[in-house]
């Protein structure tokens, strides 16, 4: 979007319109930009000539620093300070309702949008599409003004009348993310991709999207099409027609592929932010025709998808009023958090026919999606498929089928313990997702060595064992007073865990300060980091670890008292370097230490049990015997087989 704003820019520049002339014919002298983005770098570098910008506004100012303004950054909280100026240009064209209604806590100065005064340029007519009237006080009724509550009692008359139901989401966030993965982590710092430059979300595109069969650079294209027309009508974002072969929206629509019917007896009218409209995706992976190959399934449904920017409550209510809404039709909105009703009011029952479900809890680790936000506000097509799942769930599984009524209520009680109940913790879901934890913990109580001196771990698989897995620990031995060794025991490498552990303790018995032990499920298994099990299959979920590293610091190192964990480097594993990586960012939080040791070499080459299982495959046994103790060597001679590929 923010290209196509460029667009129109320039085209209403060409035309002859210009920002200066524009603000003098409005009178507007003294000017607040609020956005330190691109954006407002761009329309501050072409009016502070001839215009008085009295400061930059920005949700970020003390963390920004920010060389082409030559005027102050403030944060929203001291714009009522600046009471000369005439207006406030708003640059951020997402969650613009939420802009206004943070500011207008704080001023009554005029307010309008980027995207409205280029409309108004462009047309050089009054559009009428001012969040703020110029000629006046701000109107006490301003949809930003109104509360949740408020505009809720509205649309529930609106949905009785019409026998109808509304299913609200809040739209899931990379930074509201439990248990996030390294790179959620990223993507709620880096926010939305649109300030990216075009080189990183292409490579962010490529990391995410590649697995879809149809990937290729024109396939990208599409979805980043930049020849939308939007226009900013009563404060919905109205997206155009647009035809490729991958994004359609036409006559106010998005495509559904899946909508195979000419007639449903019943709608399901998908209104909502970017998200209901499935931006970032192609017609068959948007979160609608995911919805319409369910319902075609299972329920006589046609969902309509809205090529619409509704942001909040109250442009919700102003779309429905238009609407064709039917008896026993269904309304699903996704919007921004904060202009839903908080949740300890979800289930006063106030609105018989409003339903609030929690979307972000979806997005809780662990959900065995690999990695699904491209940003911290935008889904690629694997959190489309995981928001689809919920709602289908939350709108249509949870029935009372013995009077034919899908949409019976459900029991007060029940419906508060679905919906009052707070997010999964770690613990919580480690107790339900690892059924043998309280035996484990009971394992490893029971093979607790001592508290006195410093303790450390490593955890390695040894597939098999090798002089490189011997070199770890011991130089990681002469640094603690008790190392504990955790072998890996999922059966998913080509050597038996048995085997695999037998040779470990073969090769560190000269090691007296070292147990070995077990993994259980509980450190690098398939219930908590089954990436690694498949990450020649799969490399998108290698940056999913932070989970099981987690899951180590808080429920494993406190029983032992691990105070440091040790890994070696890891110069060719792509999935092995970003665990490491994801231990560094992790773990000293938890108070452990993380100490990475280099790979031992010979003749200049890291020694490694993928080199040894090379060396078997093609059956090299001599030339094996210089990489492993003579323990390992006497079980690969006796075991005398070739070797397949097999997970180090």
């Amino acid at each position: 979007m923010y290209t196509r704003i460029l667009t129109h820019w320039m085209k209403a520049k060409n035309a002859g319109a210009s920002f200066p002339v524009f603000f003098r014919k409005k009178g507007w002298t003294n000017v607040l930009i609020y956005g330190a983005g691109t954006l407002g770098e761009l329309l501050y570098e072409e009016i502070h000539n001839d215009v008085t910008v009295v400061a930059v506004v920005d949700r970020a100012a003390d963390l920004r620093c920010l060389a082409p303004y030559d005027v102050p950054i403030v944060s929203p909280e001291k714009v009522g300070s600046f009471g000369e100026a005439d207006v406030i240009v708003v640059t951020p064209y997402f969650s613009l309702g939420e802009i206004v209604s943070a500011l207008r806590k704080y001023t009554q100065t005029p307010i309008v949008s980027i995207v409205d005064i280029i409309s108004e340029m462009k047309s050089d007519q009054v559009s009428g599409h001012l969040l703020a009237s110029l000629d006046a006080d701000t109107p006490t009724d301003c949809p930003a003004n109104r509360a949740p509550n408020d505009v809720c009692a509205d649309l529930s008359e609106l949905l009785t009348q019409a026998s109808a139901q509304l299913h609200a989401f809040p739209r899931p966030t990379a930074k509201a993310v439990k248990n996030p993965t390294q790179w959620e982590m990223f993507s709620a710092s880096a926010n939305m991709m649109i300030r990216w430059p075009e080189s990183e979300k292409y490579r962010v595109f490529c990391l995410l999207c590649s697995d879809i069969e149809r990937w290729t650079t024109e396939y990208y294209r599409c979805l980043t099409a930049e020849d939308v027309v939007i226009k900013y009508e009563n404060g919905i974002y109205v997206y155009g027609d647009i035809r490729n072969e991958f994004v359609n929206y036409l006559n106010g629509y998005r495509y559904i592929p899946a909508r195979e019917r000419g007639t449903y007896k019943k709608t399901l009218h998908l209104v909502g932010n970017c998200q209901c409209r499935g931006a970032y995706v192609d017609d068959v992976h948007a979160i609608s025709n995911i919805l319409q190959t369910k319902l075609n399934a299972t329920r006589d449904f046609g969902v309509r998808c809205y090529a619409l920017g509704v942001e909040n409550l109250e442009t919700l209510l102003s779309v429905l009023n238009k609407a064709d809404l039917k008896s026993g039709d269904v309304v699903v909105t996704i919007m921004d958090s904060n202009f839903l009703p908080k949740l300890p009011n979800f289930n006063t029952c106030k609105w018989p026919n409003i339903f609030f479900h929690d979307l972000q809890r979806a997005f809780d680790r662990p959900h065995g999606m690999g990695e699904v936000f491209l940003d911290n506000l935008h889904v690629c097509h694997r959190g489309y498929a995981l928001a689809a799942d919920f709602i289908y769930s939350a709108v249509f599984e949870r029935v009372d089928s013995s009077d034919g009524n899908i949409f019976a209520r459900l029991s007060r009680d029940k419906s508060a313990e679905l919906h009052n109940s707070e997010p999964l913790s770690l613990k919580t879901v480690t107790t339900q997702t690892i059924p043998h934890l309280a035996e484990y913990v009971k394992f490893l109580k029971a093979n607790k060595v001592s508290d006195e001196g410093k303790v450390g771990a490593v955890v390695m698989n040894c597939n098999p064992f090798t002089l490189g897995h011997m070199y770890l620990a011991e130089r990681a031995a002469e640094q603690v007073d008790r190392l504990y060794i955790f072998v890996v025991e999922e059966d998913k490498s080509l050597f038996p865990f048995a085997d695999r552990i037998e040779l470990v303790k073969r090769g560190v018995a000269h090691l007296k300060n070292v147990t070995v032990l077990r993994s259980g499920q509980c450190i690098i298994s398939t219930v908590t980091f089954p990436g690694y099990f498949k990450k020649e299959d799969r490399p998108d979920v290698s940056i999913d670890a932070a989970y099981d590293v987690r899951m180590f610091a808080s429920e494993i190192a406190p029983i032992l008292n691990i105070s440091v964990r040790f890994a070696g480097s890891e110069p060719f594993d792509p999935v092995t370097s970003f665990y490491n990586d994801t231990m560094r960012d992790i773990l000293p939080s938890y108070g452990v230490d993380f100490v990475e040791i280099k790979r031992l070499e010979m003749s200049g080459c890291p020694v490694s049990a993928s080199n040894v299982r090379a060396l078997l495959q093609d059956g090299k046994l001599g030339e094996v015997r210089g990489l492993v103790p003579e323990s390992t060597y006497e079980y690969l001679e006796k075991r005398g087989r070739t070797i397949g590929t097999a997970h180090s």
